[in-house]
């Protein structure tokens, strides 16, 4: 076996065991979303050819900025709902 395939297996094993293994209630939310960004984007660019460690990089960044998208849609779409979603109408 190559060593590119080595390292095409080991990066799919590592990121199949990380995005399958269940977080924590305490997680932080743009960290759970950061390491999985860094795990897909560490596999992409091993198997397209790339550097593993600048694919790490950017799917880290990419998924950092999703979580924190995500984590704030939800904060003000659970906020909404508090505010509004349980008022007694008169």
């Amino acid at each position: 076996m190559t060593n590119t395939r080595k390292n095409t297996l080991l990066s799919s094993l590592v990121a199949a065991l990380v995005l399958a293994m269940p977080m924590s209630a305490h997680a932080n939310y743009v960290a759970e979303k950061a390491v999985k960004g860094a795990v897909a984007g560490a596999v992409v660019a091993e198997a397209t050819g790339g550097d593993a460690a600048q694919g790490a990089a950017a799917g880290a960044a990419l998924g950092a900025v999703a979580g924190a998208v995500q984590k704030d849609n939800f904060e003000d779409h659970r906020a909404h709902h508090q505010n509004n979603g349980h008022r007694k109408h008169r």
